[in-house]
This record gives structure tokens, C-alpha cells and sequence, in this order.
């Protein structure tokens, strides 16, 4: 997935569950006719009041796993309402923060991201499907303007 392909970068709404997030339309697609979307996902565990700027590992420890990620990327493949017919999740590679994604805008870059396609358990498990697809991301820089005051 070229680095020009990633269209639209918007924060997701906050909640609960994801204090920050952002998405971003993949164009042109790589599936059927339905859309693509990459999000990555922020999330705060216990004291944590930031996340960056460094360099996050993908795929290891805590983010090895959606159920315990706190810094998740995944791929949806052709959306068609809110369904996707395919989810990926990050196995490998690196998230590289040039800014706080709890409290400041985007400014980040993917390095070498292998994304496998997963199911998730309605308690959020990611299990690999066996023989499942794989994304790699060679490269991908990510931006959103910083908020305005």
C-alpha cells in the first residue's frame, strides 16, 4: 500500500475505549468496489497521560494483540455499511511519533508495517486467520493539522 494511497487523514471521535483515534480512506482500494479505511488507534492504560513523541514497536508486547493493544493500527477491507469483509491487524513494523497522539494532532510515520488479516471476539481477541491476507506498508508518513486554539 503506497504512502499516496492513504487519503483524508480525520481524528476519530474520542471515547471510553479509544481516547484518541484517526482514519484515513484508502484510495484507489485494494478490494472489491466497497471502501478501504487504515485507523489507528490510541489508547491511555493506568497513569499513561501520553503516547510519544518515539518510536512504537507493532506486533510485540502489549500490541501484540488487539484485545491489549495501546497503540493499535488496523486495515478494514471493503466496507460496506459498518461491516467490513475483511480486518487487519499490525504483526509487525513501527509506528514513529513525532508528536503526543493523546494530546496533540498526527505527525507520525509507518516503517516497514505487516498487517494480517484477523477475527476479533466479541471481547476484542485478534486471532490470525489461518492462510489469511497480509498489507505491507513499506512507508506511509500520517498527518493531521494541529487543532486550532
Amino acid at each position: 500500500m503506497p504512502a499516496s494511497e492513504l487519503r483524508r487523514w480525520r481524528p476519530c471521535e474520542a471515547s471510553v475505549h479509544a481516547p484518541r483515534g484517526y482514519a484515513a480512506d484508502v484510495s484507489p482500494g485494494f478490494g472489491a468496489t466497497d471502501p478501504e479505511r487504515l485507523q489507528l488507534e490510541f489508547y491511555a492504560v493506568g497513569p499513561v497521560v501520553s503516547i510519544g513523541p518515539g518510536t512504537v514497536a507493532l506486533g510485540t508486547g502489549s500490541n501484540a494483540n488487539y484485545e491489549t493493544c495501546t497503540t493499535c493500527v488496523r486495515v478494514f477491507q471493503d466496507i460496506a455499511g459498518e461491516i467490513p469483509a475483511k480486518q487487519f491487524f499490525a504483526r509487525s513494523g513501527s509506528l514513529v511519533l513525532r508528536a503526543d497522539a493523546l494530546q496533540s494532532h498526527l505527525d507520525a510515520t509507518l516503517v516497514d508495517v505487516v498487517l494480517e488479516e484477523v477475527t476479533l471476539t466479541p471481547d476484542f481477541i485478534s486471532t490470525p486467520v489461518t492462510d489469511g491476507a497480509c498489507i505491507s506498508i513499506p512507508t506511509a508518513t500520517l498527518s493531521t493539522s494541529p487543532p486550532t486554539p
